[in-house]
């Protein structure tokens, strides 16, 4: 912590701590990079699969807020078989191309 400087206001001490605080947490070039390349690749599995179907990126990930452990939230929109046969499609595809060594489908997710 940087101490106060007599006379500072507490508020611009508690913002520069923050700003501080999220240059820490956030993360690095070469993480973000790896994190679109795991979109780009999940992206590219969804068409080989459905190549009509859209990949859509929401959560932490779309509004900057994503921490170096942050999981990836994505729906895929144009599928139309409503059954949970789809997830175990995509699934396949992911275990087939090597994207995954573990998955398991949470339809109820």
């Amino acid at each position: 912590a940087t101490p106060r400087r007599p006379g500072a206001s507490p508020l611009v001490h508690l913002h520069n701590e923050i700003l501080r605080f999220c240059d820490v947490i956030a993360p690095a070039r070469s993480e973000t990079r790896m994190r679109r390349e795991v979109m780009d690749e999940l992206r590219q599995a969804v068409a080989r699969v459905w190549p009509e179907a859209e990949v859509h990126i929401y959560g932490s990930e779309l509004t900057g807020l994503c921490l170096p452990s942050s999981d990836l939230d994505m729906t895929v929109l144009g599928v139309q078989d409503k059954s949970t046969r789809p997830l175990h499609t995509l699934a396949g595809e992911l275990r087939q191309s090597g994207l995954v060594s573990y998955l398991q489908v949470s339809p109820r997710a």
